[in-house]
């Protein structure tokens, strides 16, 4: 298990997702859980990319277009417990695609 730290970028772009659909919400948090418990979860077709602002990371399936960019760090929290960073969440299309191919 993992504990996840999140960016401003992250926070920002997650919020306004969530004014467009509350729903959506509960699906980015369902993606986050998954996340946390395991990255590696064939649910999330985790795989790593390039993105346009942090560089290579990794990217986790929210649904069909939109996508989770994070990364390990080297630290841990104060129980040990090793911390992915999220940086940002966008689409896998498109002209505001979060990553390059």
């Amino acid at each position: 298990m993992f504990t996840l730290r999140f960016s401003k970028r992250f926070k920002r772009n997650a919020r306004k997702y969530g004014q467009k659909n509350q729903e959506f919400i509960e699906i980015i948090d369902d993606t986050l859980d998954r996340l946390r418990i395991d990255p590696g979860d064939p649910v999330l077709r985790s795989h790593r990319v390039t993105s346009r602002d942090a560089g290579v990371c990794w990217s986790s399936r929210v649904t069909g277009d939109i996508r989770i960019l994070w990364d390990y760090t080297q630290f841990k929290d104060t129980l040990g417990t090793a911390i992915i960073e999220i940086l940002d969440i966008g689409s896998h299309s498109g002209s505001k695609k979060v990553y390059k191919n």
